[in-house]
């Protein structure tokens, strides 16, 4: 199961010079778009098709950087996968030890349930496919392999969409009024190499918004252990720590794995500046991720 939390801060200082990536190769020629797929790779010139065929049909994650052109987000994206070598700070945030908002979460979890995931879930699965479509967080778009095959992406991922449709039924229909704001992000473009999610945090570091949660939802319907999975790479340890306080005590205990670079949209909000936290969490799993959906949200929105 997949579920992906991002958990944000944005930065508000200058980045250091050694981190700066190596020169990126030139373009060959037009129509090719230039990927990352380490911290040490320069980039390499591929074409949509390769992108899926080679990467992301293998599980290889990659980030497309063609038009990425900020040098403080680059350098994040060729930064070492370790705390003390970010090449950014943030805002000070204490992140609670104990949740404390029970009163107001266990009511609207008895209201989650699987009836509607099914019926959207369903709406979504009998597109050919969603590649490159919808930039509407959990990623919308999904492929089968390459670019113009079938791929109804039950579980990569529609799943993740109908986690947040549901926490967002919830809420609304209780009336739920948040201390902060929540937003809900529906990217395009991960699999093509979180190009959605990376215009959307750019957009964010440029007009200087500060953030304090984002959840995004990866692979909500895929959990062999029943448990949910937090991912330890590439993410920040305090606002992991946080997400592991709230899923254990809403959902149960939860268990560790890695991701890897740029597996997913979380990727995005790192390289602009915002710390994250990545957990991975069948239909028991769509309800248990939207379960902890509604409870991180009303637990973070008194951050």
């Amino acid at each position: 199961m997949l579920i992906q939390v991002i958990l944000t801060l944005l930065a508000t200082s200058a980045w250091p010079a050694a981190a700066v990536p190596a020169a990126t190769p030139a373009s060959p020629n037009r129509g090719l778009r230039l990927i990352k797929s380490s911290p040490e790779d320069p980039g390499k010139w591929v074409t949509e098709e390769q992108k899926i065929r080679d990467y992301k049909s293998k599980g290889r994650g990659f980030v497309d950087i063609t038009d990425i052109t900020d040098a403080q987000v680059l350098a994040a994206l060729s930064a070492p996968d370790t705390e003390e070598e970010q090449t950014f700070s943030v805002q000070a945030v204490s992140y609670p030890s104990a949740v404390s908002h029970q009163s107001q979460v266990n009511p609207l979890l008895t209201k989650v349930s699987t009836t509607n995931p099914q019926s959207w879930l369903k709406t979504l699965t009998d597109f050919y496919n969603r590649y490159y479509r919808i930039i509407v967080s959990a990623h919308y778009d999904s492929t089968g392999g390459s670019s113009t095959a079938r791929g109804p992406g039950a579980d990569d991922n529609g799943s993740g969409v109908v986690v947040l449709l549901e926490a967002l039924r919830v809420l609304a229909n209780a009336g739920f009024k948040p201390k902060d704001t929540l937003e809900f992000h529906f990217y395009g473009g991960e699999e093509g190499g979180l190009l959605g999610s990376q215009a959307v945090f750019s957009s964010y570091k440029s007009s200087g918004k500060t953030v304090l949660a984002v959840v995004n939802q990866d692979m909500a319907g895929y959990s062999p252990s029943g448990k949910l999975s937090i991912y330890t790479d590439y993410v920040d340890s305090a606002l992991t720590a946080y997400t592991r306080v709230v899923a254990t005590a809403y959902i149960g205990s939860t268990t560790s794995d890695t991701c890897g670079y740029g597996c997913s949209d979380h990727a995005s909000a790192r390289s602009n500046g915002f710390l994250q936290a990545y957990s991975t969490i069948m239909w028991d799993a769509v309800l248990r991720h939207a379960k902890f959906t509604v409870a991180f949200l009303v637990e973070a929105s008194y951050l």
